[in-house]
């Protein structure tokens, strides 16, 4: 059975392992569909009630372009594309990184742990409030409030915009920036200049990109249009390396296949045909994404 990115399975879980003399480093051992063995951490779970001999429902949460598969166990209360209602514990006003100012609401889930959401100036402490749960990480609740949306908010994930560079800023951990100001709404962001070096984007340039998503501090994943290469189309590249190893949790042979576009950027992918490439042979490939400057092949 081949895994993929949000399936869900059943798992066992059949130990427990603590690989250094740290409560932090503490591991289930898992049983997935084909038998192989996933480590799950326990920390981020240590309010789930797992236990040895239990069979728990995980979802199949990432597979990397090096292979490596991450699982995510149903959390007992909430589920991704639910509402729930949530007392807000306090009230704090953040400057986000890009100068904007956000109302922060505090509030407990059912595990007992604080997350943060940010909502409009209305929202007291001491309230309750109904949210969105949008992801579920590490057994963390990622929220959206389902009231009205402060100025930032004014893009749908996955949406092309438009937007001027108009200057540079160092942040204090020395990430050097360049700040974008959106056409439509006036809210700036900002895009880190070091991975998108090879773009030749300069201060007074107009540029389209792709808002992909938010974070949970307001700040969007904003993805620069890429001056060679269109999101959904084929491409011939040349094989650079190939890697092989087979994966403990499934059992199955992965082939690594690393390959340099136009820009000299080096990207890699699984190969998923049965006849192995080699090294200097072209292929196609379909652009299915763009992260930090870098192509995502199929």
């Amino acid at each position: 059975m081949k895994l993929h990115e949000g399936d869900t399975f059943t798992f066992k879980v059949f130990a427990k392992r603590n690989f250094e003399p740290n409560p932090t480093s503490a591991f289930f051992i898992l049983e997935g569909p084909n038998g192989g063995k996933f480590l799950l951490p326990c920390e981020p779970y240590h309010a789930y009630g797992i236990e040895i001999g239990q069979k728990i429902r995980c979802r199949i949460d990432k597979i990397s372009c090096s292979g490596k598969i991450y699982i995510e166990p149903e959390n007992p209360f909430y589920m991704v594309g639910k509402t729930y209602l949530f007392s807000v514990l306090k009230i704090q006003r953040n400057i986000l990184q890009n100068a904007e100012v956000a109302v922060v609401a505090f509030v407990l889930d059912k595990i007992g742990n604080t997350v943060e959401v940010i909502v409009d100036k209305s929202v007291t402490a001491n309230s309750s409030i109904t949210c969105l749960v949008t992801r579920i990480k590490k057994g963390h609740l990622y929220l959206e409030f389902t009231g009205e949306k402060p100025s930032f908010y004014q893009f749908e994930e996955n949406t092309w915009s438009d937007f001027l560079i108009i200057g540079e800023h160092l942040h204090s951990n020395g990430d050097n920036n360049l700040i974008i100001k959106s056409i439509n709404n006036g809210t700036q962001h900002f895009i880190p200049i070091e991975d998108y070096k090879h773009y030749g984007l300069r201060v007074g340039q107009t540029i389209s990109a792709l808002v992909t998503r938010s974070s949970k501090n307001g700040i969007y994943y904003i993805e620069p249009k890429n001056p060679r290469y269109i999101l959904g189309e084929k491409y011939l590249f040349e094989i650079a390396d190939i890697s092989k190893f087979t994966r403990q949790e499934d059992d199955a042979n992965i082939v690594i296949v690393a390959v340099v576009d136009q820009l000299q950027q080096k990207t890699s992918f699984i190969w998923e045909k049965c006849n192995l490439p080699t090294i200097g042979e072209t292929v196609e490939c379909k652009v299915v994404g763009f992260r930090k400057g870098k192509l995502v092949l199929q």
